[in-house]
């Protein structure tokens, strides 16, 4: 019936995380054959864990050991730049690295960053406990260079020959749905994110007769595509109480047209 079948998804689901965990970090990667490690993947294995134990997959103690493991992590890893999580990580040493799962730092991903807040936020309200510790280990991170009048930023690291010394190159990678996904995470920090909210600039295709919006930023001077994706307002619905009203019909159009 639907309830065995919810059971034995919500088992598979988990089962992912425990075969692939990594044992000197207690982190499962990106992919089963990939260690490498983002911030969007480590908010994976927080929401996997607290999902477990409200699905009593597992128990109180193996809860609080998972999630200590992973508050440990956030509190010792290397930062980029010392200011910020670095946009990977590789989930078996913990080491910085960069898309080649080579020792490096790269920069930081505004949106990644923006999700593991979201998780962070719910684990410490949820279980009051970690509070604390998460608390101090977001408190590590620089937000200055991440948050700009409301605006979010992402950044990589880039080598000026004239100098001789690594620069940061900031820069806007969240597309539509991402960026305002991300923009709630940070809000529930009480960070201002009010331009990265919003849906502007975009434009809008009607596809089976429903308008869809998508970002109208052009790629070929971007470098970054503009694709509508449906894993960012699902997010949004599932994890954030309280959605405003335009995000909430982009939702709606979203599940409509698939």
């Amino acid at each position: 019936n639907t309830k065995q079948q919810q059971a034995t998804w919500q088992k598979a689901a988990w089962g992912y995380f425990t075969k692939n965990r990594h044992s000197i970090t207690g982190l499962a990667g990106v992919t089963q054959d990939s260690p490498q490690l983002s911030m969007w993947t480590l908010g994976d294995n927080i929401a996997a864990t607290i999902m477990a134990h409200q699905l009593e997959l597992i128990d109180n103690a193996e809860l609080d050991a998972q999630l200590s493991t992973i508050i440990g992590f956030l509190s010792t890893m290397k930062l980029f730049f010392g200011k910020l999580p670095n946009t990977l990580y590789n989930a078996e040493t913990g080491e910085m690295v960069d898309y080649n799962n080579q020792p490096n730092e790269t920069g930081w991903s505004a949106p990644d960053i923006g999700r593991l807040l979201t998780w962070l936020h719910i684990a410490k309200h949820l279980y009051p406990q970690f509070a604390e510790y998460i608390d101090k280990a977001v408190l590590r991170w620089n937000m200055c260079d991440v948050v700009k009048d409301g605006q979010l930023y992402s950044a990589t690291k880039y080598w000026d020959d004239d100098a001789k010394k690594a620069h940061i190159k900031p820069f806007i990678e969240g597309r539509l749905g991402v960026e305002e996904y991300a923009a709630l995470g940070f809000e529930l920090w009480g960070f201002d994110t009010s331009k990265a909210a919003l849906l502007e600039p975009h434009e809008t295709e009607i596809i089976l007769d429903i308008a869809i919006p998508y970002d109208a930023r052009d790629p070929r001077t971007t470098e970054t595509p503009s694709t509508v994706t449906s894993l960012p307002f699902i997010a949004m619905q599932l994890e954030h109480k309280t959605l405003p009203p335009y995000l909430q019909q982009l939702a709606r159009s979203m599940y409509a047209v698939q």
